[in-house]
């Protein structure tokens, strides 16, 4: 695939939203964009989820963050302890990457 790599952060609100978020990176694709999405790997990835998270926002020349107020709750760490840590871990590592550019 070629295109400008894009990577979606979301979180895993339920199972509809996780569906309107692949129909959004699969729309995208078809525009020629090189999307990553967990979504597209067929088993979790051999790094474990916080390398591979922390290697595509490296990777990635765009990072489109699909927020909702689960997102921005879990953004603030005003989650349930516990829940969501994904998008903590990523949050955190998009902030430090924005902060440095």
């Amino acid at each position: 695939m070629s295109g400008i790599r894009i990577l979606v952060s979301y979180s895993h609100d339920s199972p509809e939203h996780k569906a309107r978020v692949r129909q959004i990176g699969d729309s995208l694709r078809r525009y020629g964009l090189d999307v990553r999405l967990d979504q597209y790997l067929n088993q979790d990835p051999l790094e474990g989820w916080p390398l591979w998270m922390e290697k595509e926002i490296e990777l990635a020349q765009k990072v489109l963050l699909v927020c909702t107020e689960t997102y921005l709750r879990r953004v603030r760490k005003e989650e349930v302890e516990g829940v969501g840590r994904g998008v903590c871990w990523e949050a955190n590592l998009i902030y430090a990457e924005l902060y440095e550019s």
